[in-house]
């Protein structure tokens, strides 16, 4: 799943429900309860290591993308998704936004 389609998604979701963010700490649930996503996103860069590749993480300081110790991120003050990857030029995992 593409990281702009889901935030399209996301931002959709807030259109219809009054500015209610979809991602809380129960993580995808509103989502995928909505019909916004028929499944739950899976970050493939996770699909070998725990927590898993559909967990969430939410954070909520202006600009950051949090400790990339979960698969997706979400800003909850930014209204951002991010995907955590391996950047392989700092040699570290790092959450990356939809741009």
């Amino acid at each position: 799943m593409q990281l702009r389609y889901l935030q399209g998604q996301i931002d959709l979701y807030m259109a219809r429900h009054g500015n209610v963010p979809p991602i809380t700490a129960a993580g995808w649930t509103p989502l995928v309860q909505d019909g916004s996503l028929r499944d739950l996103p899976t970050n493939p860069a996770w699909s070998w290591i725990d927590p898993g590749p559909n967990t969430v993480e939410v954070v909520g300081t202006p600009g950051v993308r949090g400790s990339p110790e979960a698969a997706w991120v979400w800003n909850s003050v930014d209204r951002v998704i991010a995907a955590s990857c391996f950047d392989e030029r700092q040699s570290r995992i790092t959450a990356v936004p939809a741009d």
